[in-house]
């Protein structure tokens, strides 16, 4: 946590008051007599009210657990003309708990940036009431879960029956393992679900790809379910739009689309049905029906463990590197042979992982060293590597004949995010 900005540790990260001004215009055509902001950071959405108009009456509910923001929301509510305004410094997960228990909706709609917070950050408090969250709605939870599922959910379970709700949400709601909870939440809840995807970053000064989640609980459960839209732009020109025209706009889609990863929806119909014809061949088969899978090496310091030659020799680590490419540009194809390791190797690539084997072998002295060196830099107190014991002693350590690295690109233009896989076949001689 000590290498984390304190911004980050809290989520804070505000929006844009033109994108909270859209989502103002939004939620108005449904004339909200009360709003629910639950992470209102110093405003940004009271600013968006005024710009909007029509607010001045409504009452509107903020909440915001740092002191000194919660205090300048106040007064941006007060200078914005929102008279019955309450901003409440307190954890709104615990309190929509409790409202959840008596099991009343409070809203017509719901607005905000909920706090893009890794689970291992939170305190142990609210990892608690994160967790009592997915349990009161009987959800699976995962220790992987980020700060705004939690914030989603309990939104959307304090949302009265037609009430809307607009987020400004990380893009990989759309497909992210921990979020899929709150999808099937949604689709279960929602007469419509529309993402606002852009083809750019919206927040300065971080890599955080975010999109507009809207959503329109249904009025009963008799209702139908449209399902699922997706609505690519480009730029800062859909604000200039009619918000109801850009919900309606993209054809919902339902079934595995909204039961599972929404990539889905970024897949044209002709390119849906052919993955489902395909699912269904006799001679096609899924990954799991003909492998195992399992995580890999995760180190929590990639810099300390993974080095190039030149480290192993300084520190006189010989004994315990083992040969192993730690990116995929380390390998340009699909195969990585003796060839390709000599050759990152002469580059002054990381081509050697550090393995310190498990806990009771005995160390060296030069090993010693080289692991107070890291504890020096303080990499002990990393998450990853503070739960283990020792610290420096990586798991799940063992050779495959075929490795797979998973990462997440941006394609630019009007494809979104999307999941890439590059399956790297492995030399078994380099004990990868």
């Amino acid at each position: 946590m000590i290498n984390e900005t304190a911004q980050k540790l809290r989520g804070g990260y505000y929006t844009p008051v033109d994108l909270a001004a859209f989502i103002a215009r939004w939620v108005k055509e449904i004339s909200p007599k009360t709003i629910l902001e639950p992470s209102c950071g110093d405003g940004a959405f009271f600013q968006a009210f005024k710009k909007v108009r029509g607010f001045s009456k409504t009452q509107i509910t903020g909440f915001e657990l740092d002191k000194v923001e919660a205090a300048k929301a106040k007064a941006c509510a007060k200078e914005s003309g929102l008279s019955n305004t309450t901003i409440k410094n307190q954890d709104f997960l615990q309190w929509a708990l409790e409202q959840m228990e008596e099991g009343q909706p409070r809203f017509d709609a719901v607005v905000g940036n909920p706090p893009f917070v890794r689970y291992q950050y939170l305190p142990a408090p609210f990892q608690v009431t994160a967790e009592k969250v997915f349990k009161e709605l009987e959800l699976p939870f995962t220790k992987h879960t980020n700060a705004w599922v939690s914030f989603i959910l309990a939104s959307m379970a304090v949302l009265r029956p037609g009430g809307r709700l607009a987020m400004v949400v990380p893009s990989e709601i759309i497909h992210v393992t921990h979020a899929q909870s709150l999808r099937s939440y949604l689709g279960r809840e929602c007469r419509r679900l529309v993402i606002i995807d852009p083809e750019e970053l919206w927040f300065d000064g971080t890599l955080q790809g975010a999109v507009i989640l809207l959503a329109e609980k249904r009025q009963s459960k008799t209702d139908k379910a449209e399902g699922l839209g997706m609505y690519p732009v480009k730029g800062r020109e859909f604000l200039r739009l009619t918000p109801s025209d850009v919900f309606e706009a993209p054809q919902a889609i339902n079934g595995k689309t909204v039961q599972g990863k929404w990539t889905r929806a970024l897949l044209d119909l002709e390119t849906r049905s052919l993955f489902d014809e395909l699912a269904d061949h006799d001679e096609v088969f899924r990954f799991d029906e003909i492998a195992k899978v399992d995580v890999g090496i995760v180190t929590g310091a990639n810099k300390f463990f993974l080095v190039d030659d030149d480290v192993v020799r300084r520190f006189k680590l010989k004994k315990w590197a083992h040969p192993m490419f730690g990116r995929s540009d380390h390998c340009p194809g699909v195969i990585y042979d003796e060839a390709q390791h000599e050759a990152n190797a002469a580059n002054g690539k990381p081509t050697n992982f550090l393995w310190f084997l498990e806990h009771g072998q005995k160390v060296d002295a030069a090993a010693k060293a080289y692991i107070q060196r890291g504890e020096d830099e303080q990499l002990h107190t990393r998450y990853k590597c503070r739960v283990r014991s020792p610290w420096y002693t990586v798991p799940s350590v063992y050779s495959t004949e075929i490795g797979m690295l998973t990462c997440l690109i941006q394609r630019w233009g009007f494809e979104g995010w999307r999941e890439w896989r590059k399956p790297l076949a492995c030399c078994r001689k380099l004990d990868v």
